[in-house]
């Protein structure tokens, strides 16, 4: 369990409110290539918190000129593109996550050909 502290304060994104953060910066075309990519460490401001209903909200509302609303959708877009590449390319698809088993220790089992 992850101390309060972190979870609902120092490792969370409240809106407004700056945030360090090591980001990996991309930039890409229509169809989500990859044109350039760079890792720095930045200052990071959330817009605002949203929930899941109010995001998919956002995603399926196609006559709003809000600009928070038009990111969203863009990267709702690529992720779709990406998506579809991953499937095509061989990807897993599971309905649901899988569940790893966890050892007593909080560690994943030891298999036969990593380490123990």
């Amino acid at each position: 369990m992850v101390p309060e502290l972190l979870s609902e304060d120092l490792c969370s994104l409240h809106p407004h409110s700056d945030r360090l953060a090591f980001s990996v910066l991309l930039q890409m075309d229509e169809e989500a290539t990859v044109l350039s990519s760079r890792f720095e460490k930045t200052v990071i401001r959330s817009s605002g918190a949203l929930s899941y209903k109010q995001a998919q909200a956002r995603i399926d509302d196609a006559d709003s000129v809000d600009p928070l609303t038009k990111t969203i959708q863009t990267l709702n877009r690529l992720a779709g593109k990406l998506r579809q590449r991953r499937m095509r390319e061989g990807a897993a698809a599971t309905p649901q996550p899988v569940p790893l088993p966890l050892s007593p220790h909080r560690r994943l089992p030891p298999t036969a050909n990593g380490p123990t």
